[in-house]
């Protein structure tokens, strides 16, 4: 399936299927199974590096630049806890802000492993106030934010997936969904035989429970390096939350998610990919029909897996990535002169690392 099929089966199971139909072996080139297994073990060992350096609290002279202790401190946690299977019903997605202190512009072991104890403790807490049915760290994203002579802020936003399985297909008669507000207990059913019933959830997270059942569970445990999350709007804004690569804003970015399917233009029905509702157009409206949900699960999910990448302007934020997670929210948007109901994807994207032994808790 798309991007996260592809990575997936490059680790796990393509490797295999070219070696398998090889009618003959070149002794001297290296055995792709050899090379990503080398991979995995560099990346391990450099973590592992990274953990014994701020264990110790070594001197300086061994300070690391902000992006590479930003980058490890990342890649430690989702080490040691994290694992990318996203398809459990409760998602929790938190975020903290920490001021890191810097020594001529750079972050000694002692302050790295001072801001990692502080973010364990925030996942800790998090973690101990969500339901404990299969609870677990999906991926924490560490980023820059802010960073002036002496300081830098580390922002972390964390997801933990928790309760039962999602067993959801396409979307049936019944499926007339508010088109959000689940959040508030004012969403559910808006017509059908189920109209009024199950007001704490909506179309926003309906349509978002079949994508995240659709990234499917790897066959062995994973953890996510380089991530990177996104807000991503209908008319094409993406909002990164850290500070851009290159250092230099805007944080914004400018996509093209417009249906180029449909006929009438403008008129609240099927305008773009991602549902939104403006209240100036003609047929204003909150109520979707299964004919919408299932056209903006369709659309959403080739924004979230496919045009995202084909995005230019986005440049390599993401490139090489795996689409790991979304949190869909249908709320309404106040612009002048007028307001409008839209769906808002929180993405996250990143490296997905093959690790057979099993993440820590935070018990």
């Amino acid at each position: 399936m798309k991007k996260v099929i592809f990575i997936i089966a490059i680790i796990l199971s393509f490797i295999v299927v070219i070696l398998s139909c090889k009618k003959q072996h070149d002794d001297s080139k290296v055995n792709p199974i050899n090379q990503v297994n080398q991979t995995n073990q560099n990346i391990e060992q450099r973590i592992l590096t990274f953990k014994s350096e701020i264990e110790n609290r070594l001197k300086s002279g061994s300070s690391y630049p902000i992006d590479t202790a930003v980058r490890y401190t990342e890649a430690l946690i989702n080490y040691t806890y994290g694992d990318v299977a996203n398809n459990l019903q409760g998602l929790d997605i938190d975020s903290v802000f920490i001021d890191v202190d810097l020594t001529g512009g750079k972050v000694t072991p002692a302050e790295a492993a001072s801001v990692y104890d502080e973010i364990i403790d925030s996942l800790t807490v998090q973690y101990q106030n969500l339901p404990s049915q299969n609870l677990h760290l999906i991926f924490a994203d560490v980023f820059r934010r802010d960073s002036i002579s002496g300081s830098v802020t580390f922002g972390v936003i964390s997801a933990f997936g928790y309760v039962s399985p999602i067993n959801y297909g396409r979307f049936g008669d019944e499926d007339w969904w508010m088109f959000g507000l689940g959040w508030c207990n004012s969403g559910g059913y808006c017509d059908g035989p189920y109209e009024g019933t199950h007001t704490n959830s909506d179309a926003a997270e309906q349509i978002e429970y079949r994508i995240r059942v659709n990234i499917g569970v790897p066959g062995l445990r994973h953890y996510s390096t380089d991530v990177v999350t996104l807000d991503i709007w209908p008319d094409g804004l993406v909002h990164y939350y850290g500070d851009p690569p290159n250092g230099i804003p805007p944080q914004n970015y400018y996509c093209d998610f417009l249906n180029y399917e449909d006929e009438t233009t403008e008129d609240n029905y099927y305008d773009y990919l991602c549902f939104v509702n403006y209240y100036a157009l003609p047929n204003f409206h909150d109520c979707l029909c299964p004919d919408e949900m299932n056209f903006y699960l369709h659309g959403e999910e080739s924004v979230c897996t496919d045009l995202i990448f084909e995005c230019d302007d986005l440049g390599d934020l993401i490139e090489d990535k795996v689409f790991m997670s979304i949190n869909n929210e249908g709320s309404i948007y106040y612009g002048f002169p007028n307001y409008s109901y839209v769906h808002i994807m929180t993405n996250t994207y990143g490296l997905w690392v093959v690790d057979t032994n099993q993440p820590g808790t935070f018990n």
